[in-house]
């Protein structure tokens, strides 16, 4: 007759080995501490994307920043070298995002002709 003692360890080494026969490999790394993740292969549009998306960005806080500088050099003389000067530089940055976004519209219209259509 088993004691209850004996019994208590039965049980666990059951549960222990059913843990490990039914937890996934992956749930079994990550509770180990190894945080193994599996590489998604990226498509090179969508690598593309995320570089023009991310100049765009960039762009639009240096487009606020003219802004403002514009505004102050307006501000303090509406007439002199400075306005014109940040004038022309909110222009360029400007003319330069909307070059972006159209390089962006393209991709995107690219990939989208890439995926399969549904029947």
């Amino acid at each position: 007759m088993n004691t209850t003692m004996e019994k208590s360890e039965m049980m666990e080494n059951e549960m222990e080995m059913c843990m490990e026969t039914q937890m996934p490999e992956m749930m079994k790394a990550n509770l180990a501490g190894e945080m193994k993740q599996p590489e998604e292969e990226m498509n090179p549009i969508d690598i593309m994307m995320g570089v023009v998306k991310s100049q765009i960005n960039d762009l639009c806080d240096e487009i606020d920043e003219a802004d403002k500088a514009f505004a102050r050099s307006h501000h303090n003389d509406k007439y002199s070298k400075a306005t014109y000067d940040a004038e022309e530089t909110c222009k360029l940055l400007n003319a330069q995002k909307g070059i972006l976004d159209k390089v962006l519209f393209a991709m995107e219209d690219i990939k989208s002709s890439m995926m399969p259509e549904c029947a």
